[in-house]
């Protein structure tokens, strides 16, 4: 292990997640450093990505670090923005520089758009969200956020989506049609349930959210009317391809 290196630091909107993966006998934390200073005191503005193992008996520790606080943290050397976590050492930090930094990541950020409204970045999820009207209706818009802001060409692709509304409803809609109704039919009836109909497929599917990646991505989101018994439908796809695919979830 390289020498230690005791540093403070803001935590990230995320606070301390855990995962784990294939084989994996411990979860794995991770959380951010949004900005951090070194053991003589010098501030970092790079993002610093800290994880370690977490052992059964050390359960309680993510708890620990909470979202936009100060902290005090023992480290391997910090390289290319990624360090591991030896010793959580405080989690009441007190520092002038480090607190005007958490306060200034919990202002809300907002982009004003003329058809989509009001976008509020909601950072635990790295998202922008708001209520958007499409065509008759309200739903649920969010769009992936790059340095807090919404991306050029992901607005570009909401935009268009919103534009053409009811071609881009019918064709999504289509698809899911097309790629689900013969697993619905096969192994998601009801007892004494018919098969449902294609018609009686898309009647039943409600338009409930839109999501818009930064790279200009979409999903669709519908409530399923209780053809997979409240899974939510998922499709998604992106302007150039159209819908490239169709799933079940929740």
């Amino acid at each position: 292990m390289t020498e230690p290196h005791v540093i403070t630091g803001v935590v990230g909107p995320r606070g301390a997640t855990c995962s784990k993966w294939g084989a994996d006998v411990d979860w794995t934390m991770r959380f951010e450093l949004r900005a951090w200073k070194d053991a003589v005191g010098l501030l970092h503005a790079e993002l610093l990505s800290v994880s370690r193992k977490i052992p059964d008996d050390e359960e309680e520790l993510p708890s620990r670090i909470k979202a936009f606080s100060l902290v005090a943290v023992r480290v391997t050397r910090p390289v290319d923005g990624v360090a591991e976590l030896i010793d959580l050492l405080r989690t009441d930090v007190v520092d002038e520089e480090l607190a005007a930094v958490s306060l200034e990541l919990q202002k809300p950020i907002v982009h004003q758009d003329v058809k989509l409204g009001t976008l509020v970045l909601d950072r635990e999820l790295d998202w922008f969200d708001t209520k958007a009207q499409w065509g008759a209706r309200m739903i649920s818009l969010t769009i992936g956020a790059v340095d807090d802001q919404p991306p050029k060409v992901a607005l570009e692709a909401a935009l268009a989506l919103f534009d053409e509304s009811s071609a881009w409803e019918r064709r999504v809609r289509g698809y899911a049609a097309d790629e689900l109704l013969a697993l619905k039919n096969e192994s998601w009836l009801d007892e004494d349930e018919h098969p449902v109909s294609r018609d009686q497929f898309l009647d039943r599917l409600k338009l409930e959210s839109i999501g818009v990646d930064e790279d200009g991505g979409f999903e669709f989101g519908f409530d399923d009317g209780d053809l997979f018994w409240d899974h939510e439908i998922l499709v998604s796809g992106d302007l150039n391809s159209g819908p490239t695919s169709a799933s079940i979830s929740g």
